[in-house]
């Protein structure tokens, strides 16, 4: 019976250094999750579930990772990365720049960190008119807007965490806003101007 324990708490060690396959989703413009914490050797996999294609673009990584841009891939098309080095790594859509996040790669010998991102507690109404209510657990330091093909529009300051942002001359059609707290907590979410 005692080789039977020694044998399971084995298995079950192997199966925990097993590569993971990690998911994040392209809905609505944005990554989801826009964090996630990794192991080295996992591999991720970007699903597009939009009608309009996009891509995966490394920004920054740990010393010694080879920079990357997946192909422009449409509805259902897929992308895979398997990570090789621990760190910190920031990637975004290349045609819509506004798309980006993050994923923290750990080894066996680090513990995971998870990377807190902007509460929004609020927006409306969407679709809009003149304005729209945006409120957030942190302080709003700045919200872009951005066209539907990807170009930033317009960079505005604030310093409330209960926003009124006018969007009366904004011609009619969607809009994307990146909306960034004061310590940096970033979320971006699709409106439609009416």
């Amino acid at each position: 019976m005692k080789k039977m324990y020694v044998f399971l708490f084995f298995y079950v060690q192997v199966l925990c250094l097993q590569a993971a396959d990690i998911s994040i989703s392209i809905r609505g413009s944005a990554f989801s999750p826009t964090a996630v914490t990794v192991a080295v050797n996992d591999v991720i996999t970007w699903t597009n579930f939009d009608d309009v294609s996009h891509n995966v673009e490394l920004v920054s990584a740990p010393n010694g990772v080879a920079p990357f841009a997946s192909p422009i891939f449409g509805k259902n098309g897929t992308f895979s990365y398997t990570v090789t080095v621990a760190g910190n790594y920031a990637y975004k859509c290349g045609p819509h720049p506004f798309m980006t996040a993050t994923f923290s790669a750990t080894d066996a010998t680090t513990t995971p960190v998870v990377k807190p991102t902007l509460t929004l507690n609020a927006l409306y109404p969407n679709p809009c008119i003149d304005y729209v209510h945006i409120e957030t657990a942190q302080t709003i330091k700045t919200i872009d807007v951005y066209s539907e093909a990807g170009a930033l529009l317009d960079t505005r300051s604030f310093s409330s965490n209960k926003v009124d942002l006018a969007v009366s001359k904004l011609e009619k059609g969607i809009y994307f806003l990146r909306i960034e707290s004061a310590d940096g907590l970033v979320e971006t979410r699709r409106i439609v101007k009416n």
